[in-house]
């Protein structure tokens, strides 16, 4: 339908296709989505006919109070209630803060930067407002990353709405291919993954050792797959209409310190922190003096942390990503020091171990369903670990037989190797050069290990819940 109707009409079957879709889920939070675009719509407008900033400040003040105002309504409300009602408490006062049991709108995190980020970049003069409504709305609810990004700027997916797109087979051909990397991701690695994970996790109380220790490392290539698979699939969707979205990650577990990590996970929502968090705050505090970079990356990971949701667990794993960061910046040119004495190649290796082992520990965090269960799951994991109890696991563990978490561990091994190739040689340049039967050969290979291999129960994506 897209490439048979006109160019001209061609924004109008994208708009009905993104609210539809996002009616799929609940109808009546599209309104939801319809008001905060109406009021940064206008917004923007009239932040660019304003003639001074103190007469700019108003209109951006009320784009950033409705949606924030609609995020922490609906996603930290009740976080901050309870908090509040447990310091009540413990002061003896009796009145309380009401609890609202209502569902969080699914993607409002991610539509809520997008359109920030739009208000805020007419307010700096560094884009125009975009003055045709239907286009704009077509920018805030585009459906391949309406719910789960990438976060993209206006400045990149706006002038593409205006654009005539021709239908190319090169464009069909790459997005398909990448729609199907994210589907092997997704129901080979991350869905096969989480059966064990999920177990772990939701029972912390009842795993130890080497079991724990397995669920954890398993949980980061879930994390990873579940969500870079979401962005391919996205990020394919897109390109197959003729559309280019942001690269939202590139190979992170490849990273030598948690410095580059941070460029090559989450980069669209890791690059928003960095342009409307972490910068304005390093103007303001220059005058502190070189701790004050400490002080901005730790404010702005616990924000990071938070994004993700109204939880301790979240804050406490965003605060540790400051202190990493933090701590590489200080440590910066005694490291350079000592990569210089020693073998290069043994160098990398060790930091990136020591990268993924920092990481994986942070993700214990993270996947925690409370902040409770952490210390539960740390010490349920250093019980029973020990070179005995492991050898007789691997001999004696039924688990070790579970077909699911063969098929992940294999498909984690080739994930991996595919990135490290990538890397070095440009996989998708040199496989386009190959003749025709070798790739398409590799096509039908790819959809039968999806289809055979894929866990297809209900497991929905791990970022929808942000």
């Amino acid at each position: 339908m897209y490439y048979a109707i006109p160019h001209r009409h061609r924004w109008k079957l994208l708009l009905m296709a993104s609210y539809y879709f996002y009616m799929c889920w609940k109808p009546e939070y599209v309104i939801l989505i319809f008001f905060s675009t109406v009021i940064d719509y206008f917004s923007a407008i009239k932040i660019s006919k304003a003639k001074s900033a103190k007469a700019k400040r108003p209109f951006l003040y009320l784009s950033l109070f409705t949606n924030l105002g609609l995020l922490f309504s609906f996603k930290y409300f009740n976080f901050f209630g309870e908090n509040i009602n447990v310091v009540l408490n413990k002061l003896n006062v009796l009145s309380e803060i009401p609890f609202f049991d209502v569902l969080l709108p699914v993607g409002i995190s991610f539509y809520t930067f997008q359109t920030m980020s739009y208000t805020i970049d007419v307010y700096k003069g560094q884009i125009e407002p975009e003055r045709h409504f239907g286009k704009f709305a077509l920018f805030v609810t585009f459906f391949p990353q309406l719910v789960a990004g990438p976060i993209e700027r206006a400045s990149r997916l706006l002038p593409q709405f205006h654009k005539n797109i021709d239908f190319q087979y090169e464009n069909i051909s790459a997005g398909v291919k990448q729609i199907t990397w994210g589907f092997f991701k997704k129901v080979v690695i991350a869905d096969n993954c989480a059966m064990l994970v999920n177990q772990v996790f939701n029972n912390p109380d009842q795993h130890s050792g080497i079991f724990v220790l397995i669920a954890i490392i398993l949980f980061t290539f879930q994390l990873y797959a579940d969500f870079s698979g979401y962005s391919d699939i996205a990020i394919g969707s897109a390109k197959v209409l003729g559309f280019d979205l942001m690269k939202n990650f590139n190979a992170p577990y490849l990273s030598k310190n948690m410095t580059e990590f941070w460029r090559r996970w989450h980069i669209s929502l890791s690059t928003w922190i960095r342009d409307y968090v972490f910068t304005p705050l390093s103007l303001g505090m220059r005058n502190l003096g070189s701790y004050s970079y400490v002080f901005v990356a730790l404010i702005s990971f616990t924000v990071f942390g938070f994004w993700h949701g109204a939880n301790w667990t979240f804050i406490l794993w965003g605060f540790l990503q400051g202190v990493a960061i933090a701590y590489e910046t200080f440590t910066r040119k005694r490291r350079k020091r000592f990569a210089k004495k020693v073998n290069p190649m043994v160098y990398g290796m060790v930091s990136i171990a020591l990268t993924y082992v920092f990481w994986t520990f942070t993700c214990i965090i993270f996947r925690a369903n409370a902040i409770g269960d952490v210390s539960t799951i740390i010490s349920n994991l250093f019980t029973n670990l020990s070179l005995g109890s492991a050898i007789d696991f691997f001999e004696n563990s039924s688990f070790l037989r579970n077909r699911r978490i063969l098929i992940a561990s294999i498909a984690i091994l080739f994930m991996l190797a595919v990135e490290w190739i990538h890397e070095k040689y440009n996989l998708v340049d040199v496989f386009n050069k190959q003749h025709f039967v070798i790739r398409f050969s590799t096509y039908f290979l790819g959809v039968i290990v999806i289809l055979v291999f894929g866990n297809f129960t209900t497991q929905s994506f791990i970022y929808f819940q942000f």
